[in-house]
């Protein structure tokens, strides 16, 4: 690096010895880009993906930094990490986070584990954890909510992100509604969308066909709707009108609380 740099100098002293138009910034932007190193202690990937299956606490936290290391665009290298990010010792799912913070990047497969380590009770994991967030995918949180339990750790942390997405992650949840799920997912969802806000104006039309369902899906329908605001207006006093709200009174009365949060 100094050197290119030291070259950079002397060609804007002594005009490298000929007239060029390239500014010295595009000279320097042409340089080789750093490549990630083969070995971490003399030892290659192949040796640290090994050693995370070690017996021992210490080599299988020593492995993960390696990972870190050497592994940011490496498949296997992803998949060896999966398992010390819920390893049985603290050290360990604490060097696993560290090395995905290293990486640069979360894939998939690793944001249940990453998500589930937010709500972790050791405080400098959850540090860690939450310092990921900005490297997960709008998708893959969405995944998280549509796949795994409800009363998992990784769901939980999910739904709160989600909550302070925008009309993307809204149009997501909408995907997963369409696509039919089980009541109780279906009621956190819609929780979800209510907490987004107006931004989830997308899903109004499958909210509102949750207006009929059995509590507490179709309360919870109704106070997202509400929260919606504005905008879901016209589609609830639509629905009070259709055959739908006649059959339920329920529904109709869900309906027009929607209505009466909306300003």
């Amino acid at each position: 690096m100094r050197g290119i740099v030291a070259s950079l100098l002397l060609c804007l002293v002594a005009g490298c010895g000929g007239k060029t138009d390239e500014a010295p910034e595009e000279a320097f932007m042409k340089s080789p880009a750093p490549t990630l190193p083969e070995t971490f202690h003399g030892e290659p990937l192949a040796h640290w993906i090994q050693a995370a299956r070690s017996d021992d606490a210490t080599t299988r936290a020593e492995a993960a930094w390696a990972l870190g290391e050497l592994g940011a665009s490496q498949a296997d290298a992803h998949e060896a990490l999966t398992p010390l990010l819920s390893d049985s010792n603290a050290n360990v799912r604490f060097a696993g986070l560290a090395a995905l913070q290293r990486m640069g990047s979360v894939p998939p497969a690793l944001v249940p584990a990453v998500l589930a380590a937010e709500r972790s009770d050791e405080v400098g994991t959850r540090g860690l954890s939450a310092s990921l967030g900005p490297l997960l995918a709008a998708e893959d949180v969405v995944a998280v909510l549509a796949t795994e339990p409800t009363d998992s750790d990784a769901f939980r942390a999910a739904k709160g992100i989600a909550a302070k997405g925008g009309a993307d992650v809204a149009a997501s949840l909408r995907a997963v509604l369409v696509d039919g799920t089980d009541p109780a997912r279906e009621q956190e969802i819609c929780e979800v969308l209510g907490e987004i806000g107006p931004d989830a104006a997308s899903a109004i039309g499958e909210l509102i066909k949750r207006l009929v369902a059995k509590p507490p899906l179709g309360p919870t329908a109704a106070t997202a709707l509400g929260r919606i605001g504005p905008k879901a207006k016209p589609a609830l006093e639509a629905f009070l009108v259709s055959d739908a709200a006649k059959a339920s009174a329920q529904a109709k009365l869900l309906a027009q609380l929607a209505l009466s949060r909306i300003k």
